[in-house]
């Protein structure tokens, strides 16, 4: 998903690999676009905070992609079956989902966005089935020569770790990223 007019910019903006759509919603395969007024999902909070954090006043982020309609972050991901939020059990969803992800993958690298991303994050994949599902991402983000970074899951508790799992490399990317955006 890409914010606003991010999908016609030139510039190479960070890719933010979740788990699954949390939704009822049948899974579409198309760059879709999400508004930046979703500051209660939790995901989308600590996305923007880590990026935004990664420049000096970080804060400014929010307004600065609503008043561009642009954003240095789009989102993915990883397992393409939805599951709403509420679901109790979400293991036989998501093990089921694996025999899509070689399929889910491929549609998404063969967007044209794809060949502008500086940087992949995989986020909360280090258990199965995830593991399964990012591993194959990398290895399609390793083809095009975009690197990746495993990082925690995106909530509030992680945060802290998640900043200082961020060696220089992937985090002079973000810098470049925001900056250029």
């Amino acid at each position: 998903m890409a914010y606003g007019k991010t999908a016609e910019a030139d510039f190479p903006p960070v890719l933010i690999v979740g788990r699954e759509p949390n939704s009822s919603l049948a899974h579409e395969d198309r760059i879709g676009s999400y508004r930046l007024d979703r500051r209660g999902v939790m995901f989308y909070n600590m996305a923007y905070r880590l990026v935004g954090g990664s420049i000096e006043d970080g804060r400014r982020i929010w307004s600065e992609c609503r008043r561009s309609e642009i954003s240095p972050i789009l989102f993915a991901d990883v397992l393409p079956t939805c599951i709403p939020a509420g679901q109790v059990s979400k293991s036989g969803p998501r093990r089921d989902a694996l025999a899509a992800v070689d399929g889910h993958i491929k549609r998404i690298f063969t967007k044209e966005i794809m060949h502008r991303v500086s940087l992949i994050l995989l986020s909360g994949h280090e258990r199965y089935p995830f593991n399964i599902a990012s591993q194959a991402f990398a290895n399609a983000a390793k083809d095009l020569g975009i690197p990746t970074h495993s990082i925690r899951f995106l909530c509030g508790n992680n945060i802290r770790a998640i900043e200082l799992s961020l060696a220089t490399s992937p985090r002079e990317l973000l810098k470049s990223v925001v900056k250029m955006s």
